[in-house]
């Protein structure tokens, strides 16, 4: 078996990888209808990137399109976002006027760490299988659809991928931490006539 003797502590691996220290969420015993991770611990929320045919990028540059299945991240998954407003400053004699036009798109901060879940819904019990899955799910040249309340923001429903990076963890064995950069999209269609 791939690491289940194994105790993580989720908050303190947060910590150690991210220095993210305000992170907590105890064992508890389950309640009906919450779902209980491999660890003990309830999943709050679930980020799940909804499969469907995406265009990709293949080795010789082109476009293709390529099945995706539907993917949950990680269970021991933070997310973060953030949107600026675009607006015009003014300078008057007594400061600034200030006119807004609009906003920009959201940013996504996607940190979490891959450790062995044998709830894993697609199957993805190893950090290695999670990984690459989420290494293939970064070739995707396209608008990645959300399933579910994931950011509790009802304006995003689709997000694209800027940026992923992951690392090893020195002296934690089956740990493989990550992190995804996205932006909000919102599906544009055009009549032309």
């Amino acid at each position: 078996m791939i690491g289940f003797d194994l105790q993580y502590n989720i908050q303190e691996l947060f910590d150690a990888v991210f220095g993210i220290k305000h992170y907590e969420i105890a064992k508890t015993e389950p309640e009906k209808g919450v779902r209980q991770s491999s660890y003990g611990t309830p999943v709050l929320t679930t980020i799940v990137l909804q499969g469907k045919d995406y265009n990709v990028i293949d080795k010789d540059g082109n476009i293709i399109q390529e099945n995706y299945k539907d993917f949950e991240l990680p269970i021991a998954t933070l997310v973060s976002i953030r949107r600026a407003k675009r607006i015009v400053k003014t300078q008057v004699s007594t400061g600034t006027v200030k006119e807004m036009f609009g906003y920009g798109d959201w940013q996504i901060d996607i940190n979490g760490i891959c450790i062995p879940d044998k709830n894993q819904p697609q199957g993805l019990v190893s950090p290695q299988e999670q990984i690459d899955e989420l290494k293939r799910w970064e070739k995707v040249a396209d608008a990645i659809r959300i399933k579910g309340g994931l950011f509790i923001h009802p304006d995003i429903n689709d997000l694209v991928i800027e940026e992923f990076n992951t690392w090893q963890v020195k002296g934690s064995p089956n740990v493989i931490p990550f992190t995804i950069k996205a932006v909000s999209d919102q599906p544009v269609e055009l009549l032309l006539i």
